[in-house]
Formats: C-alpha cells, sequence, structure tokens
C-alpha cells in the first residue's frame, strides 16, 4: 500500500490525536457502535499481536464519577 501526502497527515492527525484519551460520553453508545470499535480493535497493530490495550464497559454514573476522578491528571 501506498500513502499518499494526505493519507500520511490523516494518519499523522489521528495518531497525535488519540494519545491519553480519557474522555467520556454521557449517553449510552449504541451496540452496533461497539461491535464496529471492537472489529477496528483487531485490526489495530501491537508488538507481537499482544493487544495491550484494556477496554472497561462503564455503565453506571457513579462509577463512571469514580473512574474519571482516578484517570485524571
Amino acid at each position: 500500500m501506498e500513502f499518499t501526502e494526505s493519507d500520511a497527515s490523516t494518519l499523522n492527525r489521528i495518531l497525535r490525536w488519540r494519545r491519553d484519551v480519557h474522555h467520556f460520553r454521557p449517553d449510552p453508545i449504541d451496540e452496533p457502535v461497539i461491535s464496529r470499535l471492537r472489529a477496528a480493535m483487531d485490526l489495530a497493530p501491537s508488538v507481537g499481536n499482544a493487544r495491550p490495550w484494556r477496554v472497561i464497559r462503564v455503565d453506571s454514573p457513579a462509577l463512571r464519577i469514580a473512574v474519571r476522578a482516578v484517570t485524571r491528571d
């Protein structure tokens, strides 16, 4: 695959944006969206296919507040 200048610029912008993202949506995310995100995670590169990321689904507003308090800088 050959990246165009535009492709490289877009990828660079995405990689810069995604660093240490700790933003929470106040509304529930639909199951089809979660399924698409999981499929995208399966395609994401990782050394030795180790998949070092952790995904936690938080449905409780109280737990969301507690998690957010712990993850703030």
